[in-house]
């Protein structure tokens, strides 16, 4: 667990009533350019999902944001894709992002997660958006899901990516097995009426990478969604930091 003064414990309970957990260590190691930024010793991720569960869309515009494009149907480079951080700062770090944030509801809720003191962690970034990679390690750390069993999906502009045939029951099982035997209070993942959180990772200027985690049981890592369709695509936002 991480706490807001910065420390990591094994539980709610290690360093007593008067340090508050803030966010679950998903990784103990950073990006390259995150290690330059100064944060060297992990990742977290939020305890609950922004707004208790609310659903965004990613923006209303084509564009990108984040200057950068995951276009790739290599489940190895969408796993590896860490840089979640530089993703959000390319917009968050704009002079003129007050002004234009309303179009990029995504990454902005999950920038809202700093507005509240209790959620700040010491010598931690701000909080913000995932990449593919952030969510997939989370997955694979403290979720069970195998690195291997997955099937590509077909490539092609706004439907690649890879999936899971089953498993998103015992993902979701272990995730909330985990985080209840460390005494703090959490909003699991779960797939009732079918979950699906957003990332920072963009594949082109109509598409976003998204995590869903169906009902039937699979998982997917997909890009079919266009991240502008306000009839379809809203999704939920699960925030994370660097430390």
């Amino acid at each position: 667990m991480l706490f807001a003064d910065g420390a990591m414990g094994r539980d709610a309970s290690e360093y007593g009533s008067d340090r508050v957990p803030v966010a679950l260590v998903f990784s103990t190691t950073t990006s390259t350019k995150d290690k330059a930024l100064g944060y060297k010793h992990g990742y977290a991720m939020a305890l609950h999902d922004l707004g208790k569960g609310t659903q965004v869309l990613w923006s209303d515009l084509t564009d990108n944001p984040t200057e950068h494009y995951l276009t790739t149907n290599d489940a190895a480079t969408i796993k590896a894709d860490m840089d979640g951080l530089t993703y959000n700062r390319k917009l968050t770090k704009r002079s003129n992002y007050s002004s234009i944030k309303s179009h990029y509801p995504a990454i902005e809720l999950a920038r809202t997660y700093n507005d509240k003191s209790s959620n700040v962690v010491s010598g931690a970034s701000e909080w913000y958006l995932p990449s593919t990679g952030q969510w997939w390690t989370m997955l694979k750390n403290f979720a069970s899901l195998s690195d291997t069993g997955y099937h590509s999906l077909a490539s092609g502009s706004g439907d690649n990516g890879f999936y899971y045939e089953s498993g998103a029951d015992k993902v979701i099982k272990n995730f909330a097995a985990f985080l209840s035997s460390k005494g703090v209070s959490f909003d699991n993942l779960d797939n009732t009426g079918d979950k699906t959180y957003w990332t920072s990772s963009e594949f082109n200027s109509e598409h976003t990478w998204y995590l869903a985690l169906w009902r039937t049981g699979e998982i997917y890592f997909h890009v079919i969604r266009f991240k502008r369709d306000s009839e379809k695509d809203l999704w939920r936002i699960r925030p994370v930091c660097a430390f």
